[in-house]
């Protein structure tokens, strides 16, 4: 059974065509505004509406099919050729870990020897299926972690801090163990935080002296400019006495010791004083900073696959 071929739209008919389309659009658009107008000024949403809704971490059908390609691609062609089954599980998860928390002071070490337990014997299931569920947990719990621990700095740094006390704190932990328990944890926050003031108290100190140092190089030139233009305005003598030399004077000896002999010059370093306006903004300095930790770490589902 044959088909008759539908006639192909003349000029005319296409013209048409854009016309009406022209006029359903422009139609659309008076009446809307006409609703807009009759709907009062806009609404305000909400204030959860403008909260950003809590990614969800969950393994996508994208995620596991990459996993199990790098998984493949390792065991494959990689030049080591170790098969998943022969990996050091606990090592991954500690490392994964400490990615996360590099400065080993979020977890605890009850928490870390927590997570291998669960996961270690069931790594290489999770591996080889594409699950990315030991990474999303931890990645939770270490999020959950830092904001109350921001909350705690908060609160902690409403209170006063001694400044003047004899401790230390190692700054770069990366290969320290983390805290026993939420005690130690506490302890080591404070001094971190005591470090984080001075911090700021000797770099305001530094720019402080900067500036100052800056005045003094200004005001000294300008007391050798008032000195040279009084000297150009006291008359010259024109008719100096000769210099007479003393002809049994031995000559100065560039080389002598004398000649070789610099200034000494003590440094004296005074201590910073600690203004209390100055401990304020360094305190509201610091506060800033760990609150913007809570955006910066919050990791959308794909950045925690790729940690």
């Amino acid at each position: 059974m044959s088909t008759i071929p539908s006639p192909a739209p003349t000029l005319a008919a296409k013209n048409a065509a854009q016309a009406a389309a022209f006029f359903l659009t422009a139609a659309a658009l008076l009446l809307a505004q006409h609703l807009g107008a009759n709907a009062g000024p806009p609404q305000t949403p909400p204030p959860s509406a403008l909260v950003a809704p809590a990614p969800n971490y969950t393994t996508t059908h994208e995620m596991r099919t990459e996993t199990q390609a790098l998984i493949a691609f390792l065991e494959r062609f990689h030049f080591v050729r170790k098969n998943v089954k022969n990996l050091e599980t606990d090592g991954i998860l500690k490392e994964y870990i400490g990615n996360l928390d590099y400065s080993r002071l979020f977890f605890l070490d009850s928490e870390i020897k927590a997570y291998q337990m669960r996961f270690s014997p069931l790594l290489e299931i999770y591996l080889t299926r594409g699950n990315l569920a030991p990474a999303f947990t931890i990645y939770q719990n270490f999020y959950s972690r830092l904001e109350k621990r921001v909350d705690w700095i908060n609160k902690r740094l409403d209170q006063p801090l001694a400044l003047n006390t004899t401790e230390t704190f190692v700054a770069d932990r990366r290969k320290a163990a983390w805290p026993a328990n939420a005690a130690e944890a506490d302890r080591l926050w404070e001094n971190r935080l005591k470090l984080d003031l001075i911090l700021e108290l000797l770099s305001d100190g530094k720019k402080i002296a900067k500036k100052e140092k800056a005045a003094a190089r200004q005001s000294g030139k300008a007391v050798q400019n008032e000195k040279q233009e009084h000297n150009d305005a006291e008359p010259q003598n024109p008719d100096p006495k000769p210099e007479i030399s003393n002809p049994t004077q031995e000559p100065l000896n560039p080389k002598s010791e004398i000649s070789n002999q610099k200034p000494q010059i003590k440094k004296e370093h005074s201590p910073v004083p600690i203004v209390p306006q100055r401990l304020a903004d360094a305190i509201e300095r610091v506060r800033k900073r760990y609150n913007k930790t809570k955006t910066y770490l919050r990791f959308e589902p794909y950045e925690v696959q790729e940690i």
